[in-house]
């Protein structure tokens, strides 16, 4: 493969398209400098300056009372679902607008890899949340991205992490974790999803605030063995 195919090839798959010129200057500068920009791209991003993240205002069902209409109740659903039509624009556009392509590609990775969608989740504060921890985590060890998107409301959410209680334990997030996110089937046992749910037990997500919070009494404080490690 000549040095050009190879500097669109790694544009392509870092990226989401690179221009002609874009490929030019890879070129121009070598496939080794080329990889180097990207993991380390110098200057702040303009591309992101243009797209900022945009103000969505509180979540409409959190001012919803207990005793709301239904009116209001189809009120707030709408408003809820503009914020997701919202923020799903804003995220085209920051792809396509960033400079620094090879973190927006891997947001993009990892929204796949966690396969946590808005259909259920129902909120664009808590995708637009897990999205800052795919930032934030998404380049470094995988260790503490791992426990942090344990404690992500949008994935709890997702995979019924809030209904994970000691009377009544929810394999669905320790299952997923160790099945696709992490170990990959024929790495663990049946044994080890049980008590992986057991020991993510007592998160539960506010129904108020959308944030993740503890609750001590939802804990299964018992001993647990999960892969060959024994703890409470």
């Amino acid at each position: 493969m000549a040095d050009r195919e190879k500097c669109a090839h790694l544009l392509r798959r870092a990226g989401f398209g690179p221009t002609a010129e874009e490929v030019d200057a890879a070129e121009k500068a070598g496939l080794a400098a080329a990889i180097e920009a990207l993991v380390k791209p110098a200057g702040p991003d303009a591309g992101v300056a243009r797209t900022p993240v945009p103000t969505l205002g509180p979540d409409p069902y959190a001012a919803l009372g207990k005793d709301a209409s239904r009116e209001q109740k189809q009120q707030a659903k709408q408003a809820r679902r503009e914020q997701i039509q919202t923020i799903t624009a804003w995220w085209t556009d920051r792809m396509v607008a960033a400079d620094h392509q090879l973190l927006e590609k891997l947001v993009f990775f990892w929204h796949g890899h966690w396969a946590t969608s808005v259909q259920k989740v129902d909120s664009a504060h808590l995708m637009l949340a897990q999205q800052e921890v795919f930032r934030r985590f998404g380049r470094g060890d995988f260790a503490p991205f791992v426990k942090a998107m344990l404690r992500d409301a949008a994935l709890i959410f997702w995979l019924d992490g809030q209904r994970n209680t000691r009377k009544a334990p929810n394999e669905n997030l320790a299952r997923e974790l160790m099945e696709l996110f992490t170990l990959g089937i024929g790495n663990y046992t049946e044994e080890d999803v049980k008590a992986g749910a057991r020991a993510l037990t007592g998160w539960t997500i506010d129904r108020a605030t959308r944030q993740v919070r503890f609750e001590p009494s939802r804990f299964d404080d018992g001993e647990k063995t999960i892969l060959g490690a024994t703890g409470r």
